[in-house]
């Protein structure tokens, strides 16, 4: 019985065999696309419309293109094995001439073309091609002394990134600091460093916002003012408080605070006279934060 054909058997023969257009393949991971790739490169060298040194294939890490040239290798091989004729005299070709593919990372193909026009490119020929580490540790200085100047005078973004406090728990886990969400911010900045246009930035009513929020913050200590009636048990009031606490909540998330940064949990209040109840009561920062606006 014969097996039952794959449900993309005919993109997947296109690959294969239509050696003469170019394609575009997107697929999820594991489905097969390396194989084909493989496959697609061995089919191009087996009918002389390429050499190895005219066939370029990149992938994201140094690993993978070891793993990728070290696939091609055993294809090569493999179908040179069952060959004939021309087909077999250009794969030998292809086996003795691999070492010179251009199978490598993105940045090690640039690298690549750089140093054989170096003039041109107008770099030092004997440049070198950073580690992520050595990135990372070259970033972290410009860093630390960019931090030091905004330290001195810092601009209204810089000092908003640094007034959002952080809670450290009662683990010995420590979140970030907001020097460590900055020093984050920028790192991801550069690696939109080759994107030159300007960047859109979308119309905010800041101080609107948080008088709104203000005004949220307010109603929602009022939920709990009394009860609904004379008997009224926490369980009663306890769907207008978790709607409260949503829309403060939304209303806070432009801001970057969270609603435990000013508000405490409930707490029981018992009286000698009257039912419990439950009340919610107001942390010092909403005071101040309803007495000044940001500059």
């Amino acid at each position: 019985m014969s097996p039952k054909p794959l449900q993309d058997q005919a993109d997947r023969d296109a690959i294969t065999g239509a050696l003469d257009d170019t394609l575009v393949v997107e697929a999820a991971a594991g489905t097969g696309k390396t194989t084909e790739l493989v496959s697609r490169i061995v089919r191009i060298l087996a009918t002389g419309r390429a050499r190895v040194d005219n066939i370029v294939a990149v992938t994201f890490t140094e690993k993978a293109a070891g793993e990728l040239k070290l696939r091609l290798r055993e294809a090569l091989d493999d179908v040179r094995a069952e060959a004939s004729g021309g087909e077999r005299d250009a794969l030998n070709e292809a086996l003795r001439s691999l070492e010179e593919a251009h199978v490598s990372t993105i940045h090690g193909f640039c690298a690549e073309l750089l140093r054989e026009r170096p003039v041109e490119a107008r770099i030092d020929p004997l440049f070198t091609v950073l580690t992520e580490a050595q990135a990372e540790r070259l970033f972290d200085h410009g860093f630390s002394g960019w931090i030091q100047q905004q330290l001195q005078d810092p601009p209204e973004g810089v000092r908003r990134a640094l007034r959002r406090s952080i809670w450290q728990g009662f683990g010995e886990a420590r979140e970030d600091t907001p020097i460590d969400r900055l020093r984050r911010a920028a790192w991801e900045l550069t690696q939109w460093r080759d994107f030159t246009a300007p960047w859109t930035r979308n119309p905010f009513d800041r101080i609107g916002a948080i008088d709104a929020l203000i005004d949220e913050l307010h109603a929602f200590a009022a939920l709990t003012e009394r009860p609904s009636y004379a008997r009224d048990t926490d369980s009663s009031i306890t769907m207008p408080l978790h709607a409260g606490q949503q829309r403060c909540c939304q209303m806070l998330a432009p801001l970057g605070i969270e609603l435990s940064q000013v508000m405490l949990p409930a707490k029981p209040v018992t009286s000698a006279t009257s039912s419990a109840r439950s009340r919610i009561e107001i942390s010092s920062p909403v005071p101040r934060l309803t007495g000044s606006r940001p500059s």
